[in-house]
């Protein structure tokens, strides 16, 4: 009697093991196939890869000073860690090229579509962009996207103009006809050192997806040199949700400006029927791509040696990809509300040399 409950039990296990490992299989299959069915973009900007490399003198522009531009690592890179991240992650994805920024019909074929440090882009480009996601198109917008004018390329031994705040005056459009979707002003560019980067947001879907692909509760993401970060901040009632946060730093080469845990790292932004991520560090190089491909610089796909967490990286990237794409019937209405009080009003001296003021 015994051995026949035993074997009874062992029964019992066999098939709760069995049902399991079903369902399991059936909802990866299920998440891949969703993901294998989304078209997604990524962007190769031509311009923005030869930008990265290019240098230029400093000097003063209209009574400001210009800093001399440096050569930066390779822009192309970041494109193709993420063309092959997503392509790895069961994702249909396909590479876009700056021409086809130029059409608006272009880009509404995809789902979504991804901006890796595309830093380079027109008046026109911005226009479609913000128009695709108004009308449902999902982005992510992986650190300095649109910063600056390309019509404005600095030509060789020339001062670098490009940057669109020497068009538009002031930081509140820093990316001018695409500002709005941000749904944020920007704060400035800022040298952090030996940081952190992890959420204290648990509400938001990406958030509560990756954690529980994860296993933990928080991701981690760590960089034990200094590295230029981008700090924006949210409007009043914005639609713009903090989701990673530079929480921690040895070093800030503006401590006056910088706060841990006040400034997020990573936003979710609804706009219209669309959604965007916003990334304000170079997540891609905290990222390991081992794949055999035409790498620059003798790079090879690998995450910089200065970087941890290149697992919470690629898991966060694939959720965040995942909002975006995903079709779900939502529509934020514009609002414009600014209200301007005397006792919160910072005042600036802008390129042009006009004063300019912001609402803080």
């Amino acid at each position: 009697m015994l051995h026949k409950d035993v074997d009874l039990l062992k029964k019992i296990f066999v098939s709760l093991l069995v049902t399991g490992a079903f369902l399991l299989i059936t909802a990866l299959s299920s998440s891949q196939a969703e993901a294998a069915s989304q078209k997604i973009g990524v962007v190769f900007s031509e311009s923005s890869e030869k930008y990265a490399n290019t240098t230029h003198p400093g000097g003063t522009y209209l009574g400001q000073t210009v800093t001399p531009k440096v050569d930066y690592s390779s822009t192309y890179n970041k494109e193709l860690k993420a063309f092959l991240l997503y392509q790895q992650q069961g994702f249909n994805v396909e590479k876009i090229y700056e021409k086809d920024l130029n059409s608006l019909e272009a880009l509404s074929q995809y789902d979504a579509i991804v901006f890796a440090y595309t830093v380079m882009m027109n008046h026109q480009q911005r226009e479609n962009i913000k128009m695709y996601v108004r009308n449902g198109g999902g982005a992510i917008f992986a650190f300095q996207t649109a910063r600056n004018e390309s019509t404005k390329f600095p030509k060789a031994g020339q001062m670098d103009l490009s940057p669109l705040i020497y068009d538009v005056d002031s930081w509140v459009m820093e990316w001018d006809n695409l500002t709005e979707v941000f749904n944020a002003r920007f704060i400035d560019d800022i040298v952090l050192g030996n940081s952190t980067v992890n959420n204290t947001n648990t509400v938001h879907p990406i958030i509560q997806n990756a954690t529980k692909e994860l296993g933990k509760s928080k991701l981690n993401l760590t960089k034990s040199d200094q590295e230029w970060v981008e700090i924006i901040k949210p409007w009043q009632d914005s639609t713009a949700t903090p989701i990673l946060y530079f929480s921690n730093y040895d070093y800030a080469s503006k401590p006056q400006t910088m706060k841990k845990n006040e400034f997020g790292a990573a936003h979710a932004i609804e706009y219209g029927k669309g959604r965007v991520v916003q990334i304000g560090f170079k997540i891609f190089d905290y990222i390991n791509i081992d794949v055999k491909a035409d790498w620059q610089d003798n790079e090879n796909g690998v995450a910089y040696t200065t970087t941890g967490g290149d697992k919470d990286a690629k898991i966060f990237m694939k959720h965040a990809l995942n909002w975006t794409a995903e079709d779900h019937k939502g529509h934020t209405p514009r609002r414009y509300n600014l209200s301007l009080y005397s006792d919160g009003v910072q005042s600036y001296v802008s390129p042009s040399g006009q004063f300019a003021s912001i609402p803080q």
